[in-house]
C-alpha cells in the first residue's frame, strides 16, 4: 500500500508530466478527476491510474478506427468514443460502472 508521500509524487508525476500521456489519456484523466473523483482516487491508491488511462486510450483509438473503417465520419465517430471510453458518467449519477466501462478496477462502485 503507497504511503501520503509516495501518493503525492506518483500524482505528481502524473499531473505534472503531461507530455507523457498521450491526447486521449490526457483528455480521460480531466475528464475522470471532474466526474468520477473517488474513482480516480481508488486508481491512484491501487497504482492503476496510469494503466486505467493506456487502456481507455487504447479503446478509444481502437474504436475511432473501426468506426472510420466503416465510413463514420471522423467528428461523429470521435464523439461516439468520447462517450463510450472518456467521458464517463459522474459518480453521483452512476455509483457503480459496468466491468466493460472500468475492468481495471478489481471492485467497479466508485
Amino acid at each position: 500500500m503507497q504511503t501520503a508521500k509516495q501518493l503525492s509524487v506518483s500524482d505528481q508525476k502524473v499531473s505534472q508530466n503531461p507530455m507523457d500521456l498521450s491526447p486521449w489519456e490526457m483528455k480521460a484523466l480531466t475528464k475522470w478527476k471532474a466526474a468520477r473523483p473517488r474513482m480516480v482516487l481508488k486508481l491512484k491508491l491501487a497504482g492503476t491510474l496510469r494503466a486505467a488511462l493506456e487502456l481507455a486510450a487504447l479503446k478509444a483509438e481502437n474504436h475511432l478506427e473501426s468506426l472510420l473503417s466503416m465510413g463514420v465520419p471522423f467528428d461523429q465517430a470521435k464523439e461516439v468514443v468520447e462517450e463510450a471510453w472518456i467521458n464517463l458518467p459522474e459518480e453521483k449519477e452512476v455509483p457503480k460502472l459496468s466491468p466493460d466501462q472500468m475492468p481495471y478496477l478489481q471492485e467497479t462502485t466508485a
